[in-house]
């Protein structure tokens, strides 16, 4: 018996539009990168890594322009990823600026895609509240981060009341940490890299902000798996991935803050910190409880 073929849906008109802008953008960066206006005068190792961000941002908005033909993803969404792609280039390369005007952008692109979805009765009144606290205490953090200045306590404080906000949404309709392993592993890892970091000259001011923030974000990755793995859909998968990343990124940051510099160090952070927010978001909205 002969497969029926899998036919996309078709894309309207100024889906169409938005994607031949998408490629006229990538082509420009394309020529950009492989025609630069004066040759290189980074060392090797430096010019490697400016082509691997370059090959990174035009890949990803290769895939969201073909995803969002596809249907795969929304226009929101695809704009969400452009701002991410274009405000982790910026840091990875050193445009300051740059960097600064497109920051802020995803989170605010996710804050229009939580009340778009609240104001459609897609989410209920409490976790509409806790999905928009979470992402605007994000953006703060962001920002706090992103200034000159001695902002680091500030954006710490951000992101430690932005876990605390996911760590009550993903307790919705759940007891508290229903899945043992999901909650041990996340405590034992946050553990393993307070002492390392510890170990490497953590600045005394920092023990107790920094222990604490360790402890709710490992907390907040524990009840998402453990969410997970009490509902077992794909939803729930998406928003545990995220939760997972979240860890990762905000491990990565104080490993290059605090023990040693990591290479391309804006890239890992900056790429991780937005697929786990991006994540989070659509896990929820595709499946809200």
């Amino acid at each position: 018996m002969p497969v029926p073929e899998r036919r996309e849906p078709p894309a309207s008109r100024a889906v169409k539009a938005l994607v031949a802008l998408q490629f006229l953008a990538i082509l420009a960066g394309a020529l950009s990168f492989l025609s630069p206006p004066t040759p290189p005068a980074q060392p090797g190792t430096q010019a490697l890594g400016e082509a691997i961000v370059w090959l990174l941002a035009l890949g990803t908005g290769l895939w969201s322009a073909k995803a969002l033909l596809q249907g795969r993803i929304t226009v929101v969404e695809l704009l969400y990823i452009d701002a991410a792609v274009l405000a982790t280039a910026c840091a990875a390369l050193s445009l300051t600026d740059e960097h600064r005007i497109f920051k802020p952008l995803p989170m605010l692109l996710a804050l229009a895609w939580t009340a778009q979805a609240w104001t459609r009765g897609r989410l209920s009144r409490g976790t509409g509240l806790s999905l928009l606290l979470a992402q605007g205490c994000s953006l703060a953090g962001d920002v706090f981060l992103m200034l000159p200045g001695p902002y680091f306590l500030e954006g710490l404080l951000s992101f430690l009341l932005a876990h605390l906000a996911y760590l009550v949404l993903f307790r919705r309709g759940l007891p508290w940490f229903p899945s043992r392993p999901a909650l041990v592993l996340p405590l034992l890892l946050g553990a393993l890299v307070y002492a390392g970091l510890w170990r490497h000259g953590l600045p005394s001011a920092l023990h107790g902000p920094v222990g604490a923030y360790v402890v709710v974000i490992a907390l907040m990755a524990a009840q998402a798996l453990g969410r997970a793995a009490t509902r077992r859909t794909s939803g729930a998968l998406l928003v545990a991935t995220g939760a997972v990343f979240f860890m990762a990124s905000d491990y990565l940051l104080a490993v290059n803050k605090f023990v040693m510099p990591l290479p391309l160090a804006p890239l890992w952070v900056l790429s991780s910190y937005f697929v786990a927010q991006w994540l989070i978001v659509r896990g929820w909205l595709h499946a809200p409880d």
